[in-house]
Order: C-alpha cells, then structure tokens, then sequence
C-alpha cells in the first residue's frame, strides 16, 4: 500500500485545522479508508487528548463523513489515483531490476540457445510445457529464429501450472546434460494435452535420451536449484505469468502474436543501431 494509515493521520492531525485543511484531510482520509477500511480512520485515545477535545473530534470525524457523502466518486477518483501511482513505481522498480539482473537475464546453459548465439537481438522467453499461449508462441518463435540469423532465443524453464509442468521442467533440464536440450524442448513443446511423467519419458526416449540417466539427473539439486533461480528472477522482473518476454531490455508480459513479436525485434535491433551510431 502506498500510503500508510498512521503516517497519513499524524500528517494531519499536527497541521493547524482550517477550512481547506479539513478538506485536504478528507481527501487523504478517504485514500486510506479506500485502501484499509473505514475502520482505519480511528485515532488513538493519546492522539485525541493530545490534539483535540471530543467535540473537535466529533467535528472533523463529521466534516470527513459529510465530504464522503456528498461526494463518494472522490472514492474512486482516489483509487484510481493509487493505482496509477503503484503502477507507475512499478514500472520504475522493473526497470531498474531489469539493468541490476541483467547478466543473469541473458545467460543461458550449454545447448540451450536457439537460433545464433552471437545474434545482436535476444529475445528471453519465461515458459511453462503446460502453458497453452506458450505452445501458441512457439511456432512463431521457431519461426523468427529460422527466418531471422541474427536473432538469439534464451528459454527461461518457469512451471507455474503444477507439478507436472515442474517434471517436465526438470527432465528438459536434465536433457541438457545430454545434448538433447533443443530437440526435446521442440518436442515436448509440440506434445498436446497433459504431459505425465509416463508421457514425457515416451518423448524422451523418440528424441534419443537416455531415460535412466535423465531420471538420475533430474533428482540432481542444481537441477532444482535452476527452477528456482527462474522463479525468484520472473519475481524481481514483475512476472507472474507465462508466457513472458524481454526482449533487449524490453518487458513483454503475455502472448506475442507472430506481428506484435516481429514488431519488437525490429524496434529493438533499431534501438541498437541508434545507440551504436550515437
């Protein structure tokens, strides 16, 4: 909550009350009956005995109540007010995670990387194998980096949709170690319906893993360790969802239509080239 019910009553009940004051009063007590509940607007006894007699209070407890009533859009005025302030502090604390994380945003393991390593856009994509937008996008994903050779893809492995998109997680994980990273990501990205751990074994074994061996790296705690590492990052990016995007620095949250996606890397390999050429 962006203002704090305590710190906003000692911020008006220290100013000397005129006509004007008890309107701005109303104003900032209306954001935190709004944001806590009417209930929050009560004054501690000390405050009261220290500040105003009961009848002064009972006065400026009227104005508010009487303000509310006469004008309760100011409610809203107010919320919508917060909001955008939050929405806007948000923004900026994005922004800042993105330049704090921004190795760790663009490292990838080992055989994990579509399209060219060295390409001069990145685009970041935080997925979840059960994410039916995240099996939308993956066409136009494979698309662009066919298409386009100067593009990198990193895939950030980000189950959010239970414990099976975790399995599945893990055993993509787990196929790295073996070389097989791409091949069974395309597949298990390919696969319709619900990927048990019967399933995703059989999609495995088509791609040439080893099953065993995938188990037993699977139960590695690095593996784990990974899945969380993506977690905590989505986290400091404001990502709660998938399928989400960074695309040079550029935050995208949701499904990317094949325009919107080529869009973004056109304006991003622009913004590269301006900065170079400045």
């Amino acid at each position: 909550m962006y203002f704090r019910g305590k710190r906003l009553q000692e911020r008006y009940l220290n100013m000397k009350i005129t006509g004007s004051h008890l309107i701005s009063f109303a104003l900032g007590a209306l954001v935190v009956a709004a944001g806590l509940g009417i209930g929050s607007l009560a004054w501690s006894e000390e405050k009261k005995q220290s500040e105003f007699d009961d009848g002064q209070v009972e006065a400026i407890e009227q104005v508010i109540y009487d303000y509310l009533m006469k004008r309760p859009e100011v409610i809203i005025e107010a919320v919508e007010t917060l909001q955008a302030r939050e929405k806007a502090a948000e923004r900026e604390r994005v922004a800042k995670a993105v330049v704090e994380y921004n190795e760790l945003i663009y490292t990838a393991l080992p055989g994990t990387v579509f399209g060219n390593p060295d390409g001069d856009v990145t685009v970041v994509e935080f997925f979840d194998y059960h994410c039916g937008y995240c099996k939308k996008n993956f066409d136009s994903l494979m698309s662009a980096v066919s298409t386009d050779k100067n593009l990198r893809l990193i895939l950030k492995e980000f189950p959010v949709l239970g414990e099976n998109s975790v399995v599945a997680s893990k055993a993509a994980l787990a196929s790295q170690r073996q070389g097989k990273y791409v091949e069974f990501h395309q597949a298990l990205m390919s696969a319709s319906g619900k990927l048990t751990s019967d399933r995703i074994d059989a999609i495995a074994k088509s791609v040439g893993l080893d099953v065993a061996q995938m188990h037993r790296d699977m139960d590695d705690p690095v593996i784990a360790a990974l899945i969380d590492h993506n977690r905590d990052l989505a986290h400091e990016l404001g990502i709660n969802g998938t399928p989400s995007f960074v695309i040079n620095d550029k935050l995208f949250y949701g499904y990317l239509d094949p325009e919107t996606l080529d869009k973004a890397i056109g304006l991003a390999r622009a913004d590269i080239s301006d900065a170079q050429s400045g």
